[in-house]
């Protein structure tokens, strides 16, 4: 748990260290004053869902606690994770594509704990794209599966890697100049589990990557 969350909280704290540094350079307005606070007060809403979430999947895996499983529409939670990434892409100057199906992709599951696994995936596919590239998301169902496919046309992953980059701070050669310990995948992985869901990694190094998560098509009643 504190290795997760030593991952995921560098970059929210460095947000935070970022904004504060930045009031105390030059003359700043009271308006500029509360721009900081509010944004500091979002940044920290954020690393109290990631530290939930974390301590969730944990208890996950231990079989303490249970995860509250309601009728979630996969669709929705990755037109929203685009949504939210579109910024951080449009910085990149990297093309974000979406193909959705226009009926709603039910599973059951926990929202936040996928919405999580996909945030981590684009999030990913934008760091290993390099400007002007392109990133992919779907979702479409499979018979009984709901499939969501995240695609980029990055630098891709070894062959001698490939087998390896879901392992807790495994991190592949080409990747250690980029920030991060190597738990992301661990984390998508974890959640896919805790779901009863496959993680499939396909990878060239000339092409880019391709994740698919599949998950069982059906919900339940909340």
């Amino acid at each position: 748990v504190t290795n997760n969350i030593a991952h995921d909280l560098r970059s929210p704290v460095t947000r935070m260290r970022g904004l504060a540094e930045t009031s105390l350079t030059g003359e700043q307005t009271l308006d500029d004053f509360r721009g900081l606070a509010g944004a500091v007060v979002e940044e920290c809403d954020s690393l109290v869902r990631m530290i939930n979430t974390m301590l969730e999947i944990a208890e996950t895996e231990a079989g303490v606690k249970p995860h509250v499983l309601h009728s979630v529409d996969v669709a929705e939670i990755v037109r929203d994770v685009t949504e939210l990434y579109s910024l951080i892409a449009e910085d990149k100057k990297i093309t974000v594509s979406l193909k959705i199906s226009d009926q709603p992709l039910i599973v059951t599951g926990n929202r936040s704990l996928l919405q999580r696994a996909c945030a981590n995936l684009l999030d990913n596919a934008l760091k290993f794209t390099p400007v002007g590239g392109r990133v992919h998301l779907e979702t479409h169902q499979d018979g009984n599966r709901v499939v969501i496919v995240v695609s980029d046309n990055g630098s891709g992953i070894s062959a001698a890697d490939l087998p390896h980059v879901g392992e807790r701070f495994y991190r592949a050669d080409r990747s250690r100049s980029t920030p991060g310990t190597g738990l992301g995948l661990s984390l998508v992985k974890s959640i896919i589990h805790a779901h009863s869901g496959e993680l499939q990694i396909v990878s060239d190094e000339s092409t880019g990557t391709q994740v698919f998560i599949r998950l069982a098509a059906g919900g339940k009643s909340e």
